[in-house]
């Protein structure tokens, strides 16, 4: 699909007081959150603290060390992907007596670096180029061969997601290859 457009979801990075989940990266590790663990997580019961911090902002979006997402951000994404699994997290301020609702989502990971991907020199991935031929127009992507808290959405969905009121996210454009030569 020629001129299919990607965008990398971050926390905004303007936003220092964002919430942070406290023992998050504990539970939901890179095994227990691959295909053949999620199950696990059903069954489960995810709440988290969040650190104390003076003055504190809910974000739509929280990127590390798993990426969450509002109930409102993820209803909008459900529209455009109903499939892709969901896992509620709760997220406790004790200091202020509050809860929020975040969802966990966990879309498919998908086979699309390109050749043209930076490497640092010790092997991690510093800048992904995906690769179009490889892509399918799926609206929330996790790539293959990145680090799992990065996330990818759709043309389509970005301007959606922009259209409405959340707070906190950047859109970053994805670098993308025209070339058919994925590398990994």
């Amino acid at each position: 699909m020629i001129g299919m457009e990607y965008f990398q979801l971050e926390l905004d990075p303007r936003i220092h007081d964002a919430m942070r989940p406290v023992g998050l990266g504990k539970v939901l590790t890179p095994e227990r959150l691959s295909g053949s663990r999620q199950d696990e997580l059903k069954e489960m019961r995810l709440q988290f603290e969040i650190e104390e911090q003076g003055s504190l902002t809910f974000t739509d979006f929280i990127g590390y060390p798993v990426p969450l997402l509002s109930d409102a951000l993820k209803r909008l994404i459900k529209v455009y992907d109903p499939s892709v699994p969901a896992f509620q997290i709760g997220l406790i301020d004790t200091k202020r007596q509050k809860q929020e609702l975040y969802w966990l989502l966990l879309p498919p990971k998908v086979r699309c670096l390109s050749g043209d991907s930076r490497y640092s020199a010790d092997g991690r991935l510093q800048e992904a180029v995906l690769d179009q031929g490889m892509l399918d127009g799926s609206p929330l992507i996790r790539v293959e061969g990145a680090p799992d808290n990065w996330m990818y959405v759709h043309l389509g969905l970005a301007e959606s997601m922009l259209r409405r009121d959340f707070y906190g996210i950047k859109l970053n454009r994805a670098n993308m290859s025209q070339r058919a030569s994925g590398l990994l």
